[in-house]
């Protein structure tokens, strides 16, 4: 099977990338900017240097049998960007005959959603399920990358976890090798249009924060600070103003407490993939 990944630079993109090379697939893929290096991988079998604000490169997708629609730009006001690039390629590839498209949505993805991320990607759910195409939602995703390695980082150095309202709450997750198990699953096996991936068993921020702390930077003894949401997010905003360096941004943070709550049921057992624990999660996340 012949699979282009969009945004196969990103965290998830690389990992998925070369999870399908290694089961036999051939996998291209399109990058926004092209990591170093990128191009004397053995897992590639073509790239594509494209932009979803800019002029679309010339693609043989006929050459394609599936679309894995990942590539989303994470700016600020990039809202419309994201949705109308993301149309325009699916538009394209449907003109080519790839009757297989999936999008890769998030937890985030809701009709209330109070962030930018959430609400674009939910604008774009709706497209593709109304164009009877398949949509995947993860969970939060532990791996080597991403917002969770971030944190992991900031761990790393931080004596004193500041967490809004004590994180609590029950939060979706899943490591990036599951996730890359579970998408090969829905590859092999088309059918259901809508796919939950994450645990069956959620967590709290406060219970995360400190797993990554032990196992990942092997200190238990963490002081958590906790801060009330709406001033952490003040805070947050100020910081991205002066442009210091953050591992979680205001928009993130939104989405983080607005996903504190059981709006779906994982999809995993159906897929045949079993459901990590958190601490197999974080342990398998090689962060």
């Amino acid at each position: 099977m012949r699979v282009l990944i969009t945004g196969a630079g990103g965290f998830i993109g690389q990992h998925l990338a070369r999870a399908l090379s290694k089961a036999g697939y051939s996998v291209a893929g399109t990058f926004h900017t092209v990591p170093k290096g990128i191009e004397h991988v053995n897992w590639l079998t073509g790239l594509y240097q494209m932009s979803l604000d800019g002029q679309q490169p010339y693609i043989d997708l006929s050459a394609f049998d599936v679309v894995v629609h990942l590539a989303f730009d994470l700016r600020k006001g990039q809202s419309d960007t994201n949705y109308k690039g993301t149309i325009r390629f699916v538009e394209a590839a449907k003109g080519s005959e790839v009757t297989h498209q999936i999008f890769v949505s998030s937890y985030s993805a809701r009709l209330d959603a109070i962030s930018e991320y959430g609400q674009v990607k939910y604008r774009l759910e709706r497209y593709f399920i109304d164009a009877g195409y398949e949509i995947i939602r993860p969970g939060l995703v532990l791996g080597n990358g991403g917002i969770v390695a971030r944190i992991a980082s900031a761990l790393k150095v931080l004596p004193i976890i500041p967490l809004p309202s004590g994180g609590a709450g029950e939060i979706p997750f899943i490591s990036i090798g599951v996730l890359c198990a579970a998408m090969l699953q829905i590859l092999d096996h088309p059918g259901n249009k809508e796919h939950n991936l994450f645990s069956r068993h959620f967590t709290s921020l406060k219970l995360l924060v400190q797993t990554i702390r032990e196992v990942v930077c092997r200190s238990p003894n963490a002081i958590i600070l906790p801060i009330p949401a709406p001033l952490m997010l003040r805070g947050l905003q100020l910081v991205e103003i002066l442009r210091l360096p953050i591992p979680v941004t205001a928009d993130n943070l939104k989405g983080f407490l607005q996903n504190q709550a059981r709006l779906h049921e994982s999809t995993l057992d159906g897929l045949g993939v079993k459901s990590e624990t958190l601490i197999e999660a974080v342990e398998a996340a090689n962060m």
